[in-house]
């Protein structure tokens, strides 16, 4: 009988140091994480309301637009409108052949394009083309008085 109880004080001081070192550990994480909380930044929620309300409103102004034209709509009035300017169109199936990065596409599966002809002749039909449809242009070839200008009409594919 004597050996347990000369075991219980070594229980008792083992159990005793345990407990010291997880309440020491307990105090020193919850100074650590008090003293940095005066440096944590507030939330802004006023900002933040102002930035959903914009946000919110641009949806709303967006999705009140009218949809895009069909794209065979829009390539036929590209041809349309570069025949009236004595300008060729022709087809480009590569969006690294049209100059563009997909990043510079905003939206859907754009058809590409360029126009060739003198420089006057296909600048005139860029704007009128420009005026009209949902075109986006890119890179500009120059060479004597030649132009290429590449293109990307935006627009809605129909599927039956």
């Amino acid at each position: 009988m004597k050996m347990k109880i000369n075991a219980l004080p070594k229980k008792v001081k083992q159990y005793s140091n345990i407990f010291l070192l997880v309440t020491l550990t307990s105090i020193g994480t919850g100074w650590y994480v008090l003293s940095n909380e005066s440096g944590r930044i507030k939330p802004d929620f006023s900002n933040t309301n102002a930035l959903i309300s914009k946000y919110e409103a641009e949806i709303h102004e967006m999705s009140a637009q009218p949809d895009l034209p069909r794209l065979n709509y829009i390539w036929s009035n590209i041809q349309l409108i570069a025949n009236q300017y004595n300008v060729k169109v022709s087809s480009i199936e590569k969006v690294e052949d049209a100059k563009f990065t997909e990043d510079e596409i905003p939206c859907g599966q754009p058809w590409f394009g360029s126009l060739q002809g003198t420089s006057k002749n296909v600048a005139a039909a860029a704007l009128e083309i420009q005026k009209t449809l949902p075109v986006m242009f890119g890179q500009a070839v120059i060479d004597n008085k030649v132009m290429g200008l590449s293109f990307a009409a935006m627009g809605t594919i129909e599927f039956n």
